[in-house]
């Protein structure tokens, strides 16, 4: 295991489930179990990441995977409640730690798969590239499937330090309205806009994420809380890839905190400030900075990784965690059965009652915002916002 994969060991077991997901609705009849477990034992069966269970904190492969110990079959009458009490669910340590619910019986010609991961197994790079693997044309996995994801810590070099010290000096911000003790249960708020509506709002070197940011600041600007703070910050996980290790699976994530500029009014100027500092963030190597005190607090064992865990889940740290995997491009079915969209669901994190994950599917974007019932008022709202930005954004060029 990297130190990242412990991390997130650790985070289940003290402060919650460390699931997240990928929900994909698909056109037709569902599967039959046998069907599923035989795409599952064909698809994922040779990927040695995919074998992999626990021992302690060390990863151990199996010769053979058990299609049904990861196949699950549920009726449903919403997707999006049975997904969010899913992944609501910390993943029994005894069994393998990815599952595969079929959700069925909410609409005679569609249904939907829920790809469910333990984080210390598969990032959500790693999880999309696994389900369009096993929604795909159906050709060999990469060639580094095979590989394990690297273990080396990031050096302290003199960039990573200037990161972390530019991540961890920035002022301290302000609880809002959903940061507080997390309820027991999980709602899910989806956000649906035309890629094209996303596309655009930038102009280069603006990035998606910058969009996506952007209009995450204007969401909570626009719902017009009182004594709302000038700023609020996002924690959003950057890919540490290389180009010799785009397809490895497994943990390959750090961190950037990103200022969220709540008191510019105009969209394309909240662009331009996320824009800036996205931009700074990348210059001055915050996710190599902030990966240096992951490792710094995983050295200190549980109780350093525990204290790390309790400070940046503090609303001087953080507010929201943004997540952003790469959106598929190539066509996606299941014998036949067409895929008609996708959402991720990041993990909800401790005193985060609201954190999102943006994907999508062809010409959508999604943004599925998980929140837990305390909260869940605050998903609903933020997600009509949300969308509403988007547009604004792309109006105002």
């Amino acid at each position: 295991m990297n130190l990242v994969d412990r991390h997130f060991i650790t985070q289940d077991r003290r402060q919650g489930a460390a699931t997240f997901g990928f929900l994909a609705r698909l056109h037709g009849v569902p599967p039959s179990r046998d069907e599923l477990e035989a795409l599952v034992t064909a698809r994922l069966g040779p990927i040695p990441r995919l074998r992999c269970g626990w021992e302690g904190r060390h990863w151990v492969t199996e010769a053979e995977p058990d299609a049904g110990e990861h196949v699950a079959m549920h009726a449903t009458g919403s997707p999006l409640d049975s997904a969010a009490a899913l992944l609501g669910e910390r993943i029994d340590p005894a069994r393998p730690p990815w599952r595969l619910d079929l959700l069925a019986g909410y609409s005679a010609n569609e249904f939907a798969l829920l790809l469910r991961c333990h984080h210390a197994l598969l990032d959500g790079v790693s999880a999309s590239l696994v389900l369009r693997h096993l929604l795909g044309s159906g050709g060999p996995p990469y060639a580094d499937w095979g590989r394990e994801p690297a273990t080396s810590p990031q050096r302290p070099t003199w960039r990573n330090l200037l990161g972390m010290v530019t991540a961890l000096a920035e002022r301290p911000g302000r609880a809002l309205p959903f940061n507080g003790p997390l309820g027991p249960g999980r709602q899910l708020a989806v956000v649906t806009v035309p890629r094209a509506t996303v596309e655009a709002a930038r102009t280069p070197p603006q990035t998606l994420n910058d969009v996506y940011l952007a209009a995450v600041a204007g969401a909570i600007r626009r719902l017009g809380w009182p004594d709302l703070p000038r700023a609020a910050f996002a924690l959003a996980p950057v890919s540490l890839r290389t180009a010799a290790s785009s397809h490895v699976l497994g943990n390959q994530l750090a961190m950037i905190r990103v200022r969220l500029p709540l008191h510019v009014s105009s969209p394309a100027a909240r662009l331009a400030a996320v824009n800036t500092r996205t931009t700074r963030a990348k210059r001055l190597s915050q996710a190599g900075g902030l990966a240096l005190v992951t490792q710094a607090a995983a050295a200190l064992g549980v109780a350093g990784q525990v204290g790390l865990m309790r400070l940046i889940w503090l609303p001087l740290m953080s507010n929201v965690v943004c997540s952003n995997v790469p959106i598929p491009a190539e066509p996606l079915t299941l014998a036949g059965r067409p895929v008609a969209g996708i959402t991720g669901v990041t993990v909800l994190q401790p005193r985060h009652g609201l954190c999102m994950m943006l994907h999508g599917y062809g010409m959508a974007v999604t943004v599925g915002i998980l929140a837990d019932d305390r909260h869940a008022e605050y998903a609903s709202k933020l997600a009509g916002a949300l969308e509403q930005e988007f547009h604004d954004l792309a109006a105002d060029l």
